[in-house]
């Protein structure tokens, strides 16, 4: 609740001022009509002149308040309905900034690895759209409930003690079984989560660029379709034994229900009996004890449905404190060390696995790196050569063993600063939807002047200017543009940062291109520490020394022709390479790096 106050105070006071109104209405429609049928019947037993009839004071008052009464909920309506949308979108906005402000201020990645991580994500994110609208909804409309019942029951109190009781035990009942049902379908809804991912991943496959052609080439379209299927099966039977389990209760909740209906309808016939000759009283005792039962249903049911989006945010707050636990493990709340400048970086004893698998990605990785160092390191796929340069910028932690800049614990380390000094292109990059020059530079206005030249992108209409894109009506880049993008984007922030590191930044990029870029990267890592991520061996003689990764582990460390000599690993990869740039002649130990280029 106090997310919404803190949302729009303003407009949160003036739709409770209004959920208030709708509360005081009710019972005064009640009223007031009660009234009026009783002034008319009394003026047609007393005034038989039907030109007189209005000349009566209070038959008058009763039809102008009526009137008024009638127009009221309509202006309100109208007011209600803008309140409602913008308070809804301040409340919507605050709670997606709260999500991102929560994953953004994460600093070890570790927060997002594991399944449950995924699930929560997905069910949090999918009803974020109406939940918190229905929530807010629900919660004045509990408001107005509450003033309605209290105002009906304290006058049709006089006239049976037995209806509210009744009314009551009607809505405790509805009470009990809104409440049970909303967390079994909440309950319900995270279970078939995973279902729920497949699913729109599934369906994704069938739009997304990267796999439509695949799609269609290999024919795919009967097998995606059977898997979606299987996934909406898998989601339907969770769903459907939920389902199965609240209407067997909602069965069973119609014994007592029925037995307190008779009950009032014996009460409200007994008393109508009693008071037959007061027309204003009977009417009002009927209307009012149907808008009682209405109102007490509507509260329970409303009780009931808050519960379910209480379970909802209570599922919320649950993630958003996982990630801020993060925090707290990091020792946010300690006195951390600001980085100016990165003058070493080492490794000592470090292991490393992703969330609760058993197999370590990095084991026992121990290596020292000063600035001015241009490292390669190169390895089989799988080696752990990513997660060692993600360990390295300090997006994961060691589970074992501590990463050290100049000579300090990252744990221990002002990350913000850090990474102020840190430059990445990494393999997975992202292909920002915006124009090149943001691509590039983002929010930094000072550098239009100092951005690289487009021709590494091999596109000449294109300018900084550009909107990328198809999904903006931009210009759409291949694979290898992307990644060229990305590599320029990095060297970029490169310039004026002191840790360089490229993994596989021009495994989608041609020859001339990546010997280009290269070529940049030399001189833009002058005076830093450099590391890049390689399967492409010719590059290499940029490097001044090379790091090369088996099995988690780093195997050696040195400079080419040392590791011709004695690494068997990196001879065999290097020869492999070398074989199609020289005759079959040739000694491959006997080749330079520089020729494969």
């Amino acid at each position: 609740m106090m997310e919404l106050v803190r949302a729009s105070p303003g407009l949160t006071l003036v739709y409770s001022l209004q959920s208030a109104l709708r509360g005081f209405l009710i019972p005064a429609q009640v009223y007031v009509t009660a009234g009026l049928i009783g002034s008319v019947v009394a003026s047609i037993a007393t005034t038989p002149d039907a030109n007189a009839i209005f000349d009566q004071a209070d038959l008058r008052f009763y039809v102008i308040a009526w009137l008024v009464l009638q127009v009221i909920p309509i202006l309100e309506s109208v007011v209600n309905q803008i309140v409602t949308m913008a308070l809804g979108e301040n409340f919507l906005h605050r709670l997606n900034q709260k999500l991102m402000l929560a994953a953004n201020r994460v600093e070890d990645l570790a927060a997002f690895e594991g399944e449950n991580i995924f699930n929560d994500s997905t069910a949090i994110r999918r009803e974020l759209l109406f939940r918190p609208m229905r929530f807010m909804t629900g919660i004045f409309s509990l408001l107005t409930s509450l003033i309605a019942l209290t105002t009906l029951s304290g006058v049709i109190i006089k006239y049976a003690w037995e209806l509210p009781v009744i009314a009551v035990s009607l809505g405790v009942i509805a009470l009990v079984l809104n409440a049970w049902s909303g967390r079994r379908i909440w309950g319900g809804n995270l279970i078939g989560a995973k279902h729920s991912r497949m699913m729109d991943y599934v369906f994704s496959l069938c739009y997304s660029r990267d796999s439509r052609q695949e799609v269609r080439i290999y024919g795919l379209s009967d097998y995606i379709e059977n898997k979606f299927t299987d996934a909406f099966k898998g989601m339907k039977q969770v769903m459907n034994k939920t389902r199965r389990e609240v209407a067997l209760a909602n069965v069973a909740a119609l014994v007592p229900h029925i037995a307190l209906l008779s009950w009032l309808i014996m009460v409200i016939v007994g008393v109508t009996h009693q008071t037959a000759a007061e027309v204003a009283a009977v009417v009002f005792l009927l209307n009012g004890a149907l808008a009682l039962q209405g109102q007490v249903g509507g509260f329970a049911m409303g009780i009931g449905n808050l519960i379910a989006h209480l379970a909802y945010f209570q599922k919320f707050y649950s993630f958003t404190d996982h990630l801020e636990s993060y925090l707290d493990n990091a020792g946010t709340t300690q006195e951390t060390t600001p980085i100016n400048s990165i003058d070493s970086l080492s490794f000592d004893g470090c292991t490393f696995r992703y969330g609760t698998e058993s197999d370590p990605v990095l084991t026992d990785v121990s290596f020292k790196a000063q600035r001015g160092e241009r490292i390669a390191i190169v390895g089989r796929n799988g080696a752990g050569k990513s997660t060692l340069m993600k360990l390295a910028i300090g997006l994961y932690r060691p589970q074992q063993g501590t990463v050290l800049a100049n000579h300090t614990d990252l744990t221990q380390v002002d990350l913000r600063s850090y990474w102020d000094r840190c430059a990445v292109c990494f393999q997975d990059f992202p292909k920002y939807t915006l124009t090149v020059g943001e691509n590039i530079a983002f929010g930094d206005s000072n550098a239009v002047d100092e951005l690289p030249s487009l021709d590494a992108l091999g596109e000449a209409k294109l300018s900084y200017a550009t909107q990328l894109g198809k999904e903006f009506e931009g210009e759409e880049l291949s694979v290898g543009q992307w990644q060229r993008l990305s590599v320029l984007r990095s060297l970029h922030f490169a310039k004026n940062r002191d840790l360089v590191v490229l993994d596989e930044p021009t495994a989608a990029i041609d020859p001339l291109h990546e010997d280009e870029i290269f070529r940049h990267f030399d001189e833009v890592a002058a005076g830093k520490l450099a590391f890049f991520v390689t399967h492409r061996l010719s590059i290499i003689k940029f490097a001044t020394r090379i790091l090369v990764m088996d099995q988690s582990r780093i195997i050696d460390d040195g400079t080419h022709h040392e590791l011709m000599a004695r690494c068997d690993l990196y001879h065999r990869m290097y020869s492999a390479q070398a074989d199609k740039y020289i005759k079959s002649d040739e000694a491959v130990s006997e080749v330079d790096p520089s020729e494969l280029a």
